[in-house]
C-alpha cells in the first residue's frame, strides 16, 4: 500500500510508467475506482 499522496505531474508520470509496462489505462481507472470504493467501505461501514 502506498503512504505517499502524489502531485498532479508524479500522478501522470506513474500512470505513463504503468501504461508504458502493458497495463492499460482501463485497467488503471478500474483498479482506481476499487480503490476509492475500499476505502469508503472502511471509512463509512454500511450498518
Amino acid at each position: 500500500m502506498m503512504d505517499s499522496i502524489l502531485d498532479t505531474e508524479q500522478m501522470y508520470a506513474a500512470d505513463r510508467a504503468a501504461i508504458a509496462r502493458g497495463i492499460s489505462a482501463y485497467r488503471l481507472i478500474d483498479r482506481a475506482g476499487v480503490a476509492a470504493a475500499e476505502q469508503i467501505h472502511v471509512r463509512w461501514p454500511t450498518g
